[in-house]
């Protein structure tokens, strides 16, 4: 337990009722080299001293009410003094004192108790102010933080987490951006969602929303269940389990589809006239158990079109439009996930990919489906040059006549043709273009060999096909 203050002004022995939020007024902002800066105009008729406290608007908030009940020498209950503990902890509360002549209006000198740091958080203030007779009044300064200029935040500390699967996923919002904001969020297939972040990462100024044909794709997957929007109010600070909405969104859906770990994108907004503040956020989510107590392996930077090479060429197998060559240039045993299709489709992947401490199991990511393109995965040995099998993990082969591939590799252990497990130490991404000829009849030089290459005999495609068997069947 704390005593907040006490002492401050003279006391009568029938103390007035406190003046809240009456004609003075209190503002609070950080200057150029990250300085608090306290103001506070004088409507009072008397001359005041002063305490106040800076801190996030929660903290603050608390303090106003709990100075409202007419006790400033009264005790601060647990939960306010574990507040203040934790926001002190993290450099952002500190208190200090005053005095303000009657009719003054500006800044004033507050002797601030504490060192601060408010660079990621906007300061509210709250102020006791004590003048003759009695007389006290409560003050709260407004959070008025400004907007996002029309631009999406992507950067911004809020934190969007999705667990579960099909009806029975969780999505949850931590709100750190210091306002009060409504938001809407899309969960479900991963690479579909992949591509509405990748899309408003691509251009944060747009708000005229996606183009036609992707919201038929994102109206189709929601009526399938692959896709449910989710949304609610999240005060600063708080943490919020968003609800189903399917009144007033578009798509409106419900996820019923637990074949796959779902992915979610966010729409977080504070309306504040011309000037709205909106954030971005998209969750993460991986193969692994979120519940493993094994530290995730953090892959070094990425070895971009290196010696390496991935190619492209029609697949000879039934049922298949595309197959893949890798050229291993690595020295190492690799495992490689790969994507193909339009060239927004690979560049949503590799979007996907661009970030600090990216781990294998996310770079190792593969959606359940993929509605604009394939996707699939395949072993390729230190120094081979050749044909892989892929195992594919769903969705339709590539609609494009000159598609685009890439491909995430990371260095494995292998024990024979069985597959260990990823080492971590080594991380390359390779792509490709298959481009046609001039005649429109085969590969250009994007992709080896053309229409009068020899087609692999029976024999060497059952070869390759229990090759692949060998190495995949024993991954579980």
């Amino acid at each position: 337990m704390a005593t907040l203050v006490g002492g401050a002004g003279a006391a009568s022995a029938e103390p007035l009722g406190p003046v809240i939020d009456g004609p003075s007024s209190v503002e609070v902002e950080i200057d150029a080299v990250g300085e608090l800066v306290v103001s506070y105009d004088n409507q009072s008729g008397l001359d005041l001293t002063c305490f106040v406290v800076v801190s996030t608007y929660e903290v603050a908030y608390e303090m106003f009410e709990f100075l409202s009940g007419g006790e400033p020498n009264a005790e601060l209950p647990d939960y306010a003094q574990e507040m203040i503990d934790e926001a002190m902890g993290n450099g952002v509360y500190t208190v200090g004192a005053f005095t303000v002549p009657e009719g003054a209006s500006g800044p004033v000198t507050a002797a601030f108790q504490h060192e601060y740091d408010f660079s990621d958080v906007w300061p509210v203030a709250a102020t006791w102010c004590a003048g003759v007779g009695g007389y006290f009044e409560l003050e709260m300064s407004d959070l008025d933080l400004p907007g996002s200029g029309g631009v999406a935040v992507l950067d911004s500390p809020s934190v969007l987490t999705v667990t579960g699967r099909g009806t029975e996923t969780l999505v949850e919002y931590r709100n750190e951006s210091g306002r009060g904001l409504y938001c809407i969020a899309l969960v479900g297939e991963p690479t579909l969602i992949g591509d509405v972040y990748a899309r408003i990462e691509s251009d944060p100024a747009n708000s005229n929303g996606p183009d036609p044909v992707f919201s038929e794709l994102l109206a189709t997957a929601a009526a399938a269940g692959k896709v449910g929007t989710y949304g609610g109010v999240v005060d600063p600070g708080s943490t919020v389990v968003f609800e189903g909405v399917t009144e007033n969104v578009e798509p409106a859906g419900v996820l019923t589809d637990d074949s796959f770990d779902p992915v979610g994108v966010s729409f977080c907004s504070l309306f504040a006239g011309e000037d709205t503040y909106t954030e971005v956020e998209i969750s993460q989510a991986g193969p692994g158990d979120d519940d493993d107590d094994e530290q995730a392996v953090v892959l070094p930077a990425p070895v971009i079109d290196g010696p390496s090479a991935l190619s492209m060429h029609p697949s000879t197998l039934p049922g298949e439009y595309f197959g893949y060559s890798y050229d291993n240039r690595s020295g190492r045993d690799l495992i490689c996930t790969v994507f193909l299709g339009s060239a927004e489709y690979i560049e949503a992947q590799l979007t996907r990919v661009n970030k600090d401490d990216l781990t294998v199991e996310e770079a190792l990511w593969l959606p359940s489906s993929a509605e604009q393109g394939e996707a699939g995965w395949f072993v390729s040995r230190a120094g081979t040059d050749g044909p892989v099998s892929t195992l594919a993990v769903g969705g339709p082969a590539t609609t494009e006549t000159e598609p685009h591939a890439v491909a995430f590799c990371v260095d494995v252990e292998l024990e024979g043709d069985t597959l260990v497990g990823a080492i971590g130490d080594h991380f390359e991404i390779e792509t490709a273009h298959y481009v046609l000829d001039d005649d429109g009849d085969g590969p250009g030089d994007d992709s080896p060999g053309d229409d009068d290459d020899a087609d692999p005999q029976p024999a060497s495609i059952i070869e390759r096909i229990i090759d692949a068997i060998d190495v995949f069947g024993s991954l579980k």
